[in-house]
């Protein structure tokens, strides 16, 4: 999650700083009309997009530095806090820097543009922190919720307990969510290449699965549900 943070707030900066100098990457001017922007404080504009997005770019890049040594969900919460307050931020100093009037029009689609916004972040968060459900069905582990998947219990090579930490070191996300307790999608790690994890718990025992040629990675949140999965693989697989 740290690497995702740094990567966002160093992107805050950049764009922070560019919009200093370009005023033409600010919305507000690149859309406003001759007259229009006579009626805008192009500086005060500026200025306010850079301190907003460098202080918030500083912050994340913090929470990101923070969050390598306390690994948690909290770190995800910080970054939703600081989009929210960016957001409600530049719209207001947006206002300050703006003198041209609002249609009530234009000022719906803003207010429905930042829920949906808010909503949608929110919506990736609870999705990624919601558990998959996993059963046995005639042969199969049906895995449903956010990257689910059905393994045949036939194309299993071998299955085994671990913890994450005799594992190969997970190198990156590829294609996945990751907040530092719950790992799911494709990472890519070290000698193993691309894997597919559902991991609840990254502290927790996981069970590591091998069917055509690929890493499976899951456990579910409580330790006990893990080894009730595991014993259940074991004895279906005939093991």
């Amino acid at each position: 999650m740290e690497d995702i943070l740094v990567s966002i707030g160093i992107f805050f900066v950049v764009m922070g700083l560019l919009t200093r100098r370009y005023p033409m990457m600010i919305n507000v001017w690149r859309y406003a009309t001759d007259e229009e922007r006579r009626n805008i404080d192009i500086k005060c504009l500026q200025e306010m997009s850079f301190r907003v997005m460098s202080v918030s770019g500083v912050v994340l890049m913090g929470v990101g530095g923070v969050n390598y040594f306390v690994r948690g969900s909290w770190s995800v919460y910080a970054l939703l806090l600081v989009l929210f307050v960016m957001s409600v931020y530049m719209l207001y100093a947006q206002k300050r820097c703006n003198h041209n009037p609002m249609s009530p029009k234009k000022k719906l689609w803003r207010v429905m543009l930042f829920v949906l916004t808010v909503l949608l972040v929110i919506g990736v968060f609870f999705a990624g922190k919601h558990e998959n459900g996993m059963e046995l069905d005639k042969g199969v582990l049906r895995i449903s919720g956010m990257y689910g998947e059905d393994i045949a219990l036939k194309e299993i090579d071998s299955l085994y307990m671990s913890s994450m930490v005799d594992l190969p070191s997970v190198e990156m996300r590829t294609n996945g969510y990751a907040d530092g307790e719950v790992l799911k999608g494709y990472f890519r790690l070290s000698d193993w290449g691309r894997c597919k994890l559902l991991v609840h718990d990254a502290d927790g025992d996981v069970i590591v699965i091998l069917a055509n040629d690929k890493h499976y990675i899951i456990n579910r949140y409580e330790q006990s549900g893990t080894a009730e999965l595991y014993a259940l693989l074991r004895g279906a697989c005939g093991e």
